[in-house]
């Protein structure tokens, strides 16, 4: 990510050049955070609305900025403050219940590495759909875009022992529903053979010629 490779101290005088209206340091932001805000995003709505609201979180940004003030957190957390308030008028205007929508590796059931390492995979998808908005969440912000509960707890507004305990809690049910997969997963698995010798030998009977 862009922004990662910027020093805080460039992210802060870029957000200064902005607040004096200087567009080309705002173009500077946006391609740093672009990325992070797009699949913060991508995660949590229907797929034809991402682009519309990114670019409504930006705008809302640029519109917002000169109150902007620093408070021992990184500019990161006021812009995805904008952004999360961004969906919660979406869902309203929508009052539809949104699912993520990308595909989460399917490599481990430790539900932590594998956040860690990649989000794609059908299986832990559709796990993470069943674990709730809040858990969800929590789980997006701190392993997709790598803040810290301190930042995750401003952006919430809840404390950063509830969002440890939250994290806690998200992995823990994120596991449980991995593992219930998993049994499925493994029961299917067995009817099928079950079933394979019997359909094979129905096609056998019709197509195959007695000797």
């Amino acid at each position: 990510m862009i922004a990662m490779m910027m020093n805080q101290a460039h992210i802060d005088r870029l957000v200064e050049e902005t607040q004096k209206g200087n567009t080309k340091a705002f173009g500077e932001l946006y391609d740093a955070y672009f990325s992070q805000i797009h699949k913060y995003v991508y995660y949590k709505v229907a797929a034809e609305h991402v682009d519309d609201l990114v670019g409504t979180i930006f705008i809302k940004a640029w519109t917002k900025i000169k109150k902007y003030r620093r408070t021992g957190f990184p500019f990161s957390s006021w812009l995805f403050r904008i952004a999360h308030n961004t969906l919660v008028d979406h869902y309203r205007t929508h009052k539809q219940y949104y699912e993520l929508e990308e595909k989460i590796t399917d490599e481990s059931m430790d539900p932590q590495a594998l956040l860690e390492k990649n989000l794609n995979g059908e299986r832990v998808h559709q796990a993470l759909r069943k674990i709730g908005k809040n858990y969800q969440e929590v789980i997006l912000l701190k392993f997709m875009n790598d803040m810290s509960n301190d930042e995750i707890a401003q952006m919430l507004d809840t404390s950063e022992s509830n969002v440890r305990t939250m994290q806690f809690r998200a992995l823990k049910k994120l596991k449980a529903e991995l593992q219930e997969q998993e049994q499925k997963a493994a029961a299917t698995l067995q009817e099928k053979e079950v079933k394979r010798p019997v359909i094979q030998g129905f096609f056998r009977r019709i197509f195959v010629r007695p000797s």
